[in-house]
């Protein structure tokens, strides 16, 4: 820790009291632990009386109560109080009261941060004295002088002036606990102890000794502006401002400046290489998107090119999990005990409507997930859909992004490239129609294709639904069946070739 007093008849003149060794220098150094000590002449000292519940603006209530004894604006000085003075507040009572000018503090205060040196405390170099009365025999430029220290405040007088300390102190002569005086003044001291028959000895204390003394003082001025923050803040500050200055640091200031620089130029590539990568991915993307959608702005891609396999997946009869048959099939196969016999499918979604609660209990406790799909439960009405896929959003990973939207444009090329033949689906559609014991028979016009048959059971429906549009290559697109006895009736619209863009069904 160092110990440093701003030399009053000299502006940045410094003396510096090393506290491990006791030796004194007259320039500050860079390091942690720095106290500074305000000269007694640069400050004045007051006693107040406060009010009850003022702890929260003691500040401006001892500014407003210490109007009339300053000589300048209270925002021009610096009020800092004793230890006790927020405790005593709340109650109401007398405090201490230091003042000094806030711009000289601040310059002193700012000079030594400057150097490395923030200070962590500020303390006073002589402070009133609640116990008895101190005595101090102090060297200035000009001349000696005799500080006196008691409740009140300071006083001081020239050594050559006459004086009566009881009316100097407002105390008896016999409160005097300590008499100190500097080398150069013991003999003035020692004669003044003599002709007033005191039997209290003289300290010999020279400034290093009065710095170190007073390095321990119960008083803190760094208060409001100047208050010390956490240890760890003043370790900072205190050690960049040594990395700036000191001499010794070069070195240290050259390895940093040398790790900074190779990490943004570090930095610097990788961020130019993530974007070349990036503006290749997203040249793929484009290529592909442009590929498979000519002429389609691009919105989000992989959502556009899904859509656009699934119009193609059902213009070409391709099997998909969202198709019909795959829906029923995994009711089928999940709840075996419960068949439907109404149901609609549209836009992709099997709704099984008018469920019984025992059919309701039992699909909630199927684990859907488990079969890709994703259940919707409301009253009597189950909705099946198949779960869907996440796909990258412009934020996530774009190579992701670019294998599947890649993937999607190579199967909708796959598709458009694959040929279709009506006169092929006409066949396999007459080859399907044996249902229950009836022969069912086809009906074809330009615009529709109609089959009836009689006596079908649910389960052969199901079965028909499941095993027809994949053998015919047709996609169901909307479909609708409900049963009242042994009567059946579904309706189907389908895609899927060129014999007919929209069909019926009906079964009787």
């Amino acid at each position: 820790m160092q110990i440093v007093l701003p030399m009053s008849n000299s502006p940045g003149a410094w003396h510096v009291v090393q506290a491990s060794t006791g030796l004194a220098t007259s320039t500050p150094q860079a390091q942690q632990g720095t106290v500074l000590v305000v000269p007694w002449s640069w400050l004045s000292w007051h006693r107040i009386t406060v009010p009850p519940n003022s702890h929260r603006q003691l500040r401006a209530i001892a500014a407003s109560l210490l109007e009339d004894e300053l000589l300048q604006a209270p925002d021009q000085l610096h009020l800092s109080f004793d230890s006790h003075a927020h405790a005593v507040a709340r109650k109401g009572g007398e405090i201490g009261v230091a003042v000094c000018e806030q711009q000289r503090l601040q310059a002193v205060w700012q000079d030594l941060a400057n150097q490395g040196c923030l200070p962590e405390r500020i303390v006073p170099e002589l402070w009133p004295c609640s116990d008895g009365v101190q005595l101090h025999w102090l060297q200035t430029p000009s001349q000696a002088m005799r500080v006196w220290s008691h409740a009140l405040g300071l006083m001081a007088l020239p050594e050559q002036l006459p004086f009566e300390p009881q009316e100097l102190t407002s105390r008896p002569l016999s409160d005097l606990k300590r008499l100190t005086a500097e080398p150069a003044l013991v003999p003035q001291a020692q004669a003044w102890q003599a002709r007033l028959a005191r039997t209290v000895k003289v300290e010999v204390q020279d400034l290093n000794a009065r710095l170190l003394s007073a390095a321990q003082s119960p008083w803190n001025l760094a208060q409001g502006k100047f208050e010390a923050q956490h240890p760890w803040v003043h370790a900072l500050r205190s050690r960049w401002q040594w990395l700036r200055h000191d001499a010794q640091a070069k070195a240290h200031r050259w390895a940093w400046v040398s790790l900074v620089g190779v990490h943004v130029l570090g930095w610097g590539l990788s961020q130019w290489q993530h974007l070349v990568s990036v503006s290749h991915l997203q040249e793929r993307i484009d290529r592909s998107f442009a590929r498979a959608l000519p002429n389609t702005p691009q919105l989000d891609a992989p959502a556009q090119l899904a859509q656009a396999l699934r119009r193609l997946e059902q213009m070409h009869g391709v099997a998909s999990p969202h198709d019909l048959p795959a829906l029923l099939s995994a009711w089928a196969q999940a709840m075996p005990q419960h068949p439907l016999t109404q149901w609609r499918y549209q836009h992709d979604v099997l709704q099984a409507q008018n469920l019984e609660a025992s059919a309701m209990q039992a699909a909630r406790a199927v684990n859907w997930a488990a079969w890709g799909l994703q259940a919707e439960l409301d009253n009597a009405q189950v909705s099946l859909r198949v779960r869907p896929v996440e796909t990258p959003g412009t934020s996530q990973d774009l190579v992701q992004r670019a294998q599947q939207v890649q993937s999607l444009s190579a199967r909708i090329q796959a598709l458009r490239e694959r040929p279709r033949n009506p006169d092929q689906t006409r066949a396999a559609l007459q080859t399907l129609t044996a249902l229950g014991n009836q022969q069912g028979q086809w009906r074809f016009t330009p615009s529709e294709a109609e089959l009836q048959a009689r006596q079908v059971s649910a389960a052969q429906l199901g079965q028909w639904l499941i095993d027809w549009p994949a053998h015919a290559r047709v996609s169901v697109v909307q479909a609708q069946a409900s049963a009242s006895a042994s009567q059946w009736q579904v309706q189907m619209n389908l895609r899927g070739t060129k014999l007919a863009s929209m069909a019926f069904c009906a079964f009787r």
